[in-house]
């Protein structure tokens, strides 16, 4: 399930989020305070976001050739800015990206046009391969079998 995030900001530093403003301590003791960022996925929904759009496993020897053939086919939501999800009953819940549908992402080129470079992929590495029919990540339960590679998705039931 998506969960809430906080930025932090060092000088000269780029920002990154972390999932609790109290888990962390800036090793710089750099005063800067932790900033509320919204909701994002968890590690876990962004891997079943890969998976779902790519159709392939995240990681393998065939990343390189993924990485080639996909460079420019997606960008992030200009909607959400990338989260996926906005504020809800006073940042007490989420509301999923009508734009995005809480990918954060959006893809620049057809249906048809990635299945060809999955294809392709596939044809050079047949293990690379992975179901891309999961269920929303935002309302399932996702677990990553480190045995296959592949994330298995779940719907919750009641959910989206």
């Amino acid at each position: 399930m998506p969960q809430k995030f906080w930025k932090h900001q060092c000088p000269g530093k780029s920002p990154y989020l972390v999932g609790s403003p109290r888990a962390y301590a800036c090793a710089t003791a750099c005063d800067n305070p932790m900033v509320y960022d919204g909701w994002h996925n968890s590690a876990l929904e962004a891997a079943a976001w890969f998976q779902k759009f790519y159709g392939l496993k995240q990681t393998g020897p065939h990343d390189n050739l993924r990485r080639r053939l996909f460079t420019g086919t997606t960008q992030r939501c200009a909607q959400c800015s990338g989260r996926g999800y906005f504020d809800a009953a006073g940042g007490l819940a989420f509301e999923v990206c009508s734009k995005c549908d809480g990918w954060g992402n959006c893809s620049t080129i057809s249906e048809e046009l990635r299945a060809m470079l999955r294809a392709q992929v596939i044809a050079r590495f047949p293990d690379a391969a992975a179901r891309s029919d999961l269920p929303h990540p935002a309302f399932s339960m996702i677990v990553n079998d480190v045995g296959s590679g592949e994330m298995i998705v779940t719907p919750i039931p009641g959910r989206h």
